[in-house]
């Protein structure tokens, strides 16, 4: 069924929102947003905020999917054939030069806040557990054939790899710039254009199959 201009408009408008809310909570934490803020800043009334999202628990949770949501269809969107290991690099190229370009909201790791909010919601919960499952199985891909070096315990991998994802909202990174704003470890990054590839190349050392 044909979407009607009011309701493309709607859509239009509930994915400024959570940009904005995905940049925010980015900047400065879920303790710290404010939906007057939030309002302000998208250039919209708090009334007009309040009828696409009804507190800010449904906000965040509807930010979290759409950042999810984004990143799947852009990998769905290509479909060129890859291994097992270079479709992992992709989704991870993918994944953060999402998150620098958009000034998205990364999956991991969450504030305390945001973590109790997520455990009470089933639909986040399904959705890590199908984004576990699809890493692990081209985890476990590469290691059949031959790409991953089988000595490595694939669980160990996936975790790995999923820490790589959030590397750009590293917790001890912030940390160290706050302390010491001109120490190379932790400062604004150079080229963010190459640190997905980057990020890539470290995986894919670290996991490849050594050559016989």
């Amino acid at each position: 069924m044909a979407t009607t201009l009011r309701e493309r408009r709607r859509q239009l408008l509930r994915n400024e929102i959570l940009q904005a809310a995905g940049a925010l909570l980015n900047e400065k934490g879920y303790a710290a947003i404010s939906m007057d803020e939030l309002a302000g800043r998208v250039g919209i009334s708090k009334p007009t905020l309040y009828s696409q999202f009804a507190t800010k628990e449904d906000l965040i949770i509807a930010a979290v999917m759409y950042w999810f949501d984004r990143v799947e269809q852009i990998i769905a969107s290509d479909q060129t054939p890859r291994t097992p290991l270079q479709q992992l690099c992709f989704i991870l190229r993918t994944a953060v030069q999402l998150q620098i370009d958009e000034g998205a909201l990364s999956p991991r790791p969450w504030a305390p806040e945001i973590f109790q909010i997520i455990r009470q919601r089933v639909e986040v919960l399904a959705r890590l557990r199908q984004i576990d499952a699809s890493v692990a199985a081209l985890v476990q891909a590469g290691v059949e054939c031959g790409e991953i070096n089988p000595a490595l315990d694939p669980a160990v991998v996936v975790r790995a790899y999923l820490t790589l994802v959030s590397t750009l909202h590293s917790p001890f990174a912030k940390l160290v710039k706050s302390i010491n704003p001109s120490e190379q470890i932790g400062s604004d990054l150079h080229a963010p254009h190459l640190v997905g590839e980057m990020l890539a190349l470290i995986f894919a050392n670290g996991v490849r199959a050594p050559v016989q």
